[in-house]
């Protein structure tokens, strides 16, 4: 598989990371249990508020399926997220006036929660539809996010408006899966279209002109600014932490040194330093951060060697490295490989 920095990128709000941690805790499964095999740490997503990876959601998605044995299981999931649990988007949607100005709040503003999908939507004769665009590959989680997405959407809808969103025509961008029927009992009364370019939901009219339960103007207007402020501080950047991590990942070999990330980013490297301590990080532990998360992607994703691992992170020599991944993972390089092959 073809190395995508992009999956590497911050992609998702860690919230959604811990509400599937969640869902499975009601399951009467441990989180430990959960996370096994993800390489994703509980202390650390519970308390941490900056994006996760797509990489690190993807362990995450494919260890859902594995203890479900339910390919459809992104379903099940995102109806279990209760609208509140999106932070702003949520609520702004709950005290939006009526669905229409629902679907136009989260299309415009779904960027502050993900950076998955580039959100747009059109007025057509049957209501309205809104798809999502791809920004990143999928590739074989693309059911689970799919699912997971629709779900989440199929919830919100029947909170704000006390009616199930049927009528619906919904399109999935792969083909029509062995288990449909699946989906029909989940969300059913939808009309589904398989193998199409995106995904898209198209919604009636008459379900677009409900009112909502909650709507409040008052509310709903200080939802959008404080969405508004969200989304103007990522577009500019505000977030150190994330922008080093980006330029990172960027370069996954020749990495830059304190110093020369502090000159790309006009900033001395003292001044550098006490924003990242502000975030609760350190540009060490930004860099061992981004390798870690490259060596676990060329492990299971390459046939590259350990040595050649090794030398693309940036580390003098094998043993080096083996010590170093031994203490973010808890095994060697090899061992980590073999029982991911076996799995």
């Amino acid at each position: 598989m073809q190395l995508s920095s992009d999956r590497l990128k911050p992609t998702l709000h860690p919230a959604y990371a811990r509400l599937i941690c969640a869902y499975f805790v009601r399951q009467g499964i441990e989180i430990d249990e959960v996370l096994e095999s993800t390489n994703l740490d509980w202390e650390s997503l519970s308390i941490d508020a900056n994006f996760i990876s797509f990489e690190q959601f993807s362990r995450l998605a494919k260890r859902s399926i594995e203890l479900t044995a339910k390919p459809w299981v992104g379903f099940d999931i995102g109806l279990a997220i209760q609208t509140g649990h999106h932070g702003s988007l949520g609520y702004g949607a709950v005290v939006s006036p009526s669905v229409n100005e629902a679907v136009s709040f989260v299309v415009h503003y779904m960027s502050t929660r993900q950076r998955i999908f580039e959100a747009r939507y059109q007025t057509t004769p049957y209501g309205m539809e809104a798809k999502l665009e791809l920004t990143i590959s999928l590739d074989d989680d693309l059911e689970f996010v799919t699912c997971a997405i629709l779900g989440l959407v199929f919830r919100m809808a029947v909170t704000i408006t006390g009616h199930r969103l049927e009528n619906a025509r919904i399109r999935f961008p792969y083909p029509e899966p062995e288990w449909v029927d699946e989906y029909h009992k989940l969300i059913p009364n939808n009309e589904f279209e398989f193998s199409c370019s995106n995904i898209s939901l198209e919604i009636p009219k008459e379900y677009l002109d409900l009112v909502c339960l909650t709507h409040e103007a008052s509310a709903f207007q200080m939802a959008k600014s404080e969405c508004e402020r969200i989304k103007t501080s990522q577009e500019r950047g505000n977030d150190i932490l994330q922008q080093v991590r980006t330029r990172l990942l960027d370069q996954h070999q020749e990495f830059m040194s304190l110093e020369e990330m502090a000159t790309t980013l006009s900033m001395s490297p003292r001044t550098l330093m006490r924003k990242l301590k502000e975030e609760g990080s350190s540009y060490q532990d930004v860099l061992d951060d981004v390798r870690k998360e490259y060596a676990i992607w060329y492990l299971t994703k390459t046939d590259m060697t350990i040595d050649e691992v090794c030398e693309s992170l940036g580390y003098m020599d094998a043993s080096n490295f083996s010590r170093t991944f031994k203490r973010w993972i808890g095994t060697t390089p090899s061992l980590f490989r073999k029982t991911y092959k076996e799995q």
